[in-house]
């Protein structure tokens, strides 16, 4: 049952409710080698934000591929399951790559946010309809499908504003707990650097001895992170055939975002709040704290503590330590990079302090989860009309 099946709607093609602009063809001479001018914002961009992948350009080109924040951003091609969305772009500024469309709803007949939530309304049409064109993993929405796809929206722009209102509510509240959480990682970050960086930590004597990597703590040592993780290995890697939407099963693969999607395999890796385990991601450098089962993807290296050391402080420890230089695998680099290694009461009292932070960003999580399903029923409902 539509949410205002009361209200008068009237159908549209999708197309005819707005402009859509594509992007640019880039070419390598366009990109500067010093990584400085404006971004060039294709999908990657979209679904992970700025990166050492990010391509930037001291060009210019006609304004109307030029992106601020708050537009709204269509990628039509790419894998059908993780690249075909809808977006609002959230950075400064950025020049637009194609396979993105720039839209302008048009304000006569549509509301910008009401159109939006439109749009995500859609994404299951647009994704099967990229799959039908699907080659060598690659989808494409195009132009003949939306002026094909009929849409209703309400007469009354007060009744659009009204629905944008309620789902924009919800997704209010996501950006608030993505925020905290964002705060507690810092929080803990912050503690892992006055500890075992400046060496400020609970009982310090500051009696320092030498070491390969400066002076450190007295029972301390400086060694490599195999000397405190064991790696785990998963037999079976997860590839698109595997993805469905009715799975259970979360598949981790090397994104930002950490999921590629569900499956109805049993899970592959076993983890929980109170044995969770940290995967590191060969090719992009990613590191995951994960406390739910799941199965992954080709390059999904996960791994515990050993020896006493648990993986709340492993992974702070890690955290961002070996940086993405090109598409290559970096477990060799992670294993060999040197750390220094505090002793293991140190390390058990730090994973004591931060412990309860994740536990906050899981449950967060899983509020982000519920409120994420709620928006989507909303959306169903609203847009059945």
């Amino acid at each position: 049952m539509n949410l205002l099946s009361s209200k008068k709607w009237q159908p549209y093609p999708v197309y005819s409710l707005a402009d859509w602009i594509n992007g640019l063809a880039f070419r390598d001479i366009n990109f500067s080698d010093d990584r400085k001018g404006v971004p060039v914002i294709k999908i990657n961009e979209l679904k992970n934000g700025i990166g050492s992948q990010t391509a930037f350009t001291k060009d210019s080109f006609d304004k109307k591929y030029f992106l601020n924040k708050g537009d709204m951003l269509f990628s039509w091609s790419g894998s059908p399951e993780t690249s075909i969305d809808i977006y609002w772009f959230d950075l400064p500024e950025g020049w637009l790559n194609q396979h993105i469309f720039k839209v302008l709803p048009d304000a006569n007949l549509v509301d910008k946010k009401f159109f939006f939530y439109l749009l995500k309304s859609q994404k299951s049409v647009f994704v099967h309809r990229a799959k039908q064109r699907q080659t060598t993993g690659l989808g494409h929405v195009t132009v003949s499908d939306l002026k094909n796809l009929i849409v209703s929206i309400p007469e009354s722009k007060d009744d659009q504003r009204s629905i944008a209102a309620l789902l924009g509510s919800l997704d209010d509240k996501i950006e608030l707990l993505r925020a905290e959480n964002t705060t507690l990682e810092r929080m803990a970050e912050t503690i892992f650097k006055e500890w075992f960086v400046d060496f400020r930590f609970p009982g310090a004597t500051g009696v320092m001895v030498d070491s390969e990597l400066g002076k450190i703590p007295e029972g301390w040592r400086v060694g490599t992170v195999m000397d405190v993780i064991e790696r785990l290995t998963i037999t079976y890697r997860c590839d698109k055939d595997d993805l469905d939407s009715d799975g259970k099963t979360p598949i981790i693969d090397q994104g930002t975002t950490s999921i590629y999607g569900y499956t109805k395999r049993d899970p592959d890796m076993i983890a929980t709040a109170e044995a969770p385990v940290i995967v590191f991601t060969n090719h992009t450098c990613n590191l995951w704290l994960i406390n739910y089962p799941f199965c992954a993807i080709q390059n999904v290296i996960p791994f515990k503590g050993k020896n006493g050391y648990d993986e709340f402080f492993i992974y702070f420890m890690t955290k961002g330590q070996i940086e993405f230089i090109e598409y290559k695998g970096h477990w060799p680099d992670f294993e060999i990079k040197e750390y220094i290694i505090p002793l293991v009461e140190i390390a058990k009292k730090y994973s004591s302090v931060v412990q309860p932070m994740v536990y906050r960003i899981w449950s967060n999580n899983k509020d982000i989860s519920n409120l994420s399903r709620l928006r989507d029923e909303l959306l169903n409902n609203i847009f059945s009309h």
